[in-house]
């Protein structure tokens, strides 16, 4: 599985990109299921990482503070949003 994660995140990232482009040109439902597969995607390759922590410290850091940043962004969004 290792030499196969930098083409699951790869393709994550390409199915996000592809699903944010879908809900532009207004097909949400293709869109949400797009990016569904993009996160199960990316999720595994974290979970994988996270089992190998010494491994992959670096990039789970830097998932941490990607996370973290979302979280506080998705925060920030809903506050305005009301």
């Amino acid at each position: 599985m290792k030499k196969y994660l930098k083409e699951i995140e790869l393709s994550g990232m390409l199915m996000m990109l592809i699903g944010v482009l879908l809900n532009l040109t207004g097909r949400s439902s293709w869109a949400v299921w797009t990016i569904v597969i993009a996160i199960a995607l990316w999720l595994v390759t974290v979970i994988y990482k996270a089992m190998r922590w010494n491994e992959y410290k670096h990039d789970n850091q830097q998932n941490i503070i990607i996370m973290l940043a979302t979280i506080v962004v998705l925060f920030i969004i809903m506050l305005y949003a009301r």
